[in-house]
């Protein structure tokens, strides 16, 4: 899907190139095609692009379907909209890794910059790390605007076991 909720100050997704883009949702039946007529396994499908995958109505039906060509699924998520119950219903439907973008570790600048409450974010992540088995990562775009929020990254997340790549 190209529909997100957020404004983030950097994305891209107002660039008049992607104007045409945006505010779709692929339907499960193309997706279904296109794992179909695909030839082989994958490593990995990564569900990511310049949308919030959590918002597809059908995304854990769309996990089911990509597991058929792999054995793993990833999607990046910008956090906001998971739930406990979410992303039980994401693990049980096939999802593997999750990278969650935060684009900084300072509550104010977080909200500033993406319009993101950091306690729901580190709740969400909480709960992968201590009740899913699935790999974490976490994105974060580096600017001026937000270097020195992502200094405090070990004090608000160095308990997460899960935690396996920072990008």
């Amino acid at each position: 899907t190209t529909v997100c909720n957020l404004s983030c100050a950097w994305c891209y997704r107002f660039d008049s190139h992607y104007k045409q883009t945006l505010d779709k949702v692929m339907s499960v039946e193309t997706f279904e095609k296109i794992i179909d007529n695909t030839t082989g396994r994958f490593k990995l499908i990564h569900m990511a692009g310049i949308g919030e995958p959590t918002m597809h109505k059908d995304l854990c039906e769309l996990i089911s379907i990509a597991r058929r060509i792999t054995d793993k699924v990833k999607i990046t998520t910008n956090g906001t909209l998971l739930t406990n119950e979410m992303l039980k219903s994401l693990e049980d439907a096939g999802l593997t890794d999750i990278e969650i973008s935060m684009d900084s570790f300072s509550s104010e600048q977080l909200m500033d910059l993406r319009g993101s409450d950091l306690s729901v974010l580190i709740e969400n992540i909480r709960f992968i790390n201590n009740h899913t088995k699935m790999d974490l990562q976490i994105n974060s775009v580096v600017s001026n605007l937000n270097y020195e929020g992502l200094m405090n990254i070990v004090d608000v997340l160095g308990e997460m076991d899960r935690l396996k790549v920072l990008h």
